[in-house]
């Protein structure tokens, strides 16, 4: 198990997660939403205590216990004062040793899943996200919706769960961080007494190689408004360029300043929502662009969309470029305010961008490294990138009165 801290002394708390890599994208065909039913059953009781008794034991000092699933994997976190650190990380054990459910708990949590699973139905954003994923990564595990379908999830068994969490719940796969009022001294002891029972056998961490493809799906759906989602490829964390993703998201929708929501909303009145959204994973990521408009503007907005990005492309300089930096700077540091925003960084780079290093960076280097390459975006480095990527088919999907685009 990796262990990472950031001592934060003037914090009287400690903020704890564990990532286990392991998500949708790890899964076959007939076991679409086995990851995330497998974190729901974490939340329902242990060997020796129910899930009541779980979270009243943090809940009953202050604290918060969470959980939650991702395409590449699965997160438990707890926020406890300093000095229940302890009982914080012996819930988070309990919670990750094997434990035997039964029927009863296992259909319970079935039927909580496709609850959620009907409800995120009636979301326009999460209905037009999960066929964006569908339709820019057809017939692949990256392009599989993260909760599964109500009939994937009837369909589970016990032993199809309790196989999975022993294929892929591993001790030395998973990374433990806290921030906060901590020492790493204190966290190493802690966390070696607490997690020893764990299992640790080796396993390929392999995921299939995402291939975009892009293409347009228009969905019929009662609503006034029609949910636009715009989107193209981008590289992943392990390819140095990832950092130019986030500049061209800052500097399509980074702020009421940018030029998509000058165009849309002050200069045309077509939206009064719109946000430029990315999804970064190992091999590959997404950028896209979401806004709710009105069925008579949909058309007109998609292709307004497209020229202003391709028309992005033609006019970036080194000006626009120079605030870009600024922007991404400043967003860097002021989400690392947040606990649980630092939390996840730092997990996830030490998993994802430094995999092959030897030793452990510090925290110190992480900032370097992420810094450094903001400072070193170029003009050209933005046009060859945007050239590679956004030149590639567009993934659109419309979702309201059809047709819609």
């Amino acid at each position: 198990m990796r262990l990472v801290t950031e001592t934060i002394p003037h914090l009287r708390t400690v903020t704890v997660g564990c990532w286990i890599p392991v998500g949708s994208r790890h899964e076959n065909p007939n076991q679409q939403g086995l990851t995330h039913l497998l974190e729901h059953l974490l939340l329902a009781g242990t060997t020796s205590r129910s899930a009541q008794e779980l979270f009243a034991t943090i809940e009953s000092v202050g604290g918060w216990l969470n959980a939650y699933t991702t395409r590449e994997y699965t997160c438990l976190s707890v926020k406890v004062l300093t000095e229940h650190l302890p009982t914080a990380l012996a819930v988070l054990a309990e919670l990750l040793t094997p434990a035997t459910w039964t029927e009863e708990q296992f259909q319970k949590e079935k039927q909580t899943v496709v609850h959620e699973i009907e409800q995120h139905q009636q979301d326009l954003h999460a209905i037009a996200l999960d066929w964006f994923y569908q339709v820019a990564f057809p017939q692949q595990p990256l392009g599989q919706p993260v909760l599964g379908t109500p009939e994937s999830v009837r369909d589970f068994t016990l032993k199809d769960v309790e196989e999975y969490r022993n294929n892929h719940y591993r001790a030395n796969r998973m990374v433990l961080v806290a921030i906060g009022d901590v020492t790493h001294d204190l966290f190493s002891a802690l966390a070696a007494s607490k997690f020893a029972a764990l299992p640790a056998k080796p396993r390929s961490d392999w995921l299939r190689p995402a291939h975009y493809a892009g293409g347009i799906q228009s969905l019929e759906y009662q609503s006034d408004s029609v949910y636009l989602l715009l989107g193209w490829p981008t590289c992943g964390l392990q390819d140095s360029d990832f950092i130019l993703t986030q500049a061209w998201r800052v500097y399509f929708g980074g702020g009421m300043s940018s030029r998509l929501f000058q165009r849309l909303r002050q200069e045309q009145a077509l939206a009064y929502h719109l946000q430029v959204t990315t999804d970064i994973f190992r091999d590959i990521g997404t950028l896209r662009v979401e806004t709710l408009v009105s069925a008579r503007d949909a058309h007109n907005t998609t292709l307004l969309i497209q020229q202003e990005v391709e028309g992005a492309m033609e006019s970036l300089r080194l000006h626009h470029v120079e605030q870009v930096k600024i922007q991404l700077k400043s967003e860097y540091w002021m989400n690392q305010e947040s606990p649980e925003a630092r939390l996840e960084h730092l997990a996830r780079y030490s998993e994802d961008l430094f995999p092959t290093m030897t030793g452990f960076p510090t925290i110190a280097d992480w900032d370097s490294a992420i810094l450094n390459r903001i400072e070193n975006i170029t003009p050209e480095a933005m046009h060859a990138y945007a050239k590679t990527h956004f030149t590639q088919q567009m993934t659109t999907i419309s979702v309201g009165p059809s047709p819609a685009i």
